[in-house]
Order: C-alpha cells, then sequence, then structure tokens
C-alpha cells in the first residue's frame, strides 16, 4: 500500500456500508489484487472515471463532494469517514494549516 501521505483521490478506492461506521480507503485495485470490497454496498474514488480523469481543483471537488455524500445522505458516520478520507492527499488539502493532519 503506498504512503497514505501519497495516496491521491484519482487513485483512490473508498468502499463503506450505508448507515454504519463501516468504511474502508485503498489504493485502486489491480488485477490479482484481493478485492476486499466485497463486505460493502458501494464505492466511490478512482473507480470511476469522472474522478480518475479529474485534475487540479476537480478533485477536491469530487473528495468533498463524495464526503458529503456518504455523510449526508447515506449515513456514514462522521467520525469513521474523517477518519479514512483523511488518508486522502486532496482531502488533507483543505484543512486548516493548524491541523497536524493537514498537508503542508
Amino acid at each position: 500500500m503506498p504512503n497514505p501521505a501519497e495516496l491521491s483521490y484519482r487513485k483512490a478506492f473508498v468502499a463503506y456500508n450505508p448507515n454504519s461506521n463501516e468504511i474502508k480507503v485503498g489504493p485502486l485495485l489491480r488485477e490479482n489484487d484481493v478485492d476486499w470490497s466485497e463486505p460493502y454496498m458501494f464505492t466511490v474514488g478512482g473507480c470511476y472515471d469522472s474522478t480518475r480523469t479529474a485534475k487540479g481543483a476537480e478533485v477536491i471537488v469530487h473528495v468533498l463532494r463524495d464526503f458529503m455524500v456518504l455523510v449526508a445522505r447515506d449515513g456514514v458516520d462522521v467520525t469513521a469517514a474523517y477518519r479514512e478520507f483523511s488518508k486522502i492527499s486532496e482531502f488533507r488539502l483543505t484543512f486548516p494549516e493548524d491541523m497536524p493532519e493537514a498537508t503542508q
């Protein structure tokens, strides 16, 4: 698994179950990888062309939109979603500088 500080949303795979705290962020699956997403109902992230081909600020829009969808629409626990999405470099770019997790 790549260094979490280097995990771009374009190359991230987010799998989750609605109305739960069950969410996982990892790198996109490649051929012959074990599919760890099997226990999850939904996915977002780089597994979709629109995210994988986004550039610059578009990537930040995608990551923030998907975070809001998981939390507000699908009822994923906000703390669990925050913990996992913090593995994504573009998500951390949106943090205030005084947060320890912020990307410098």
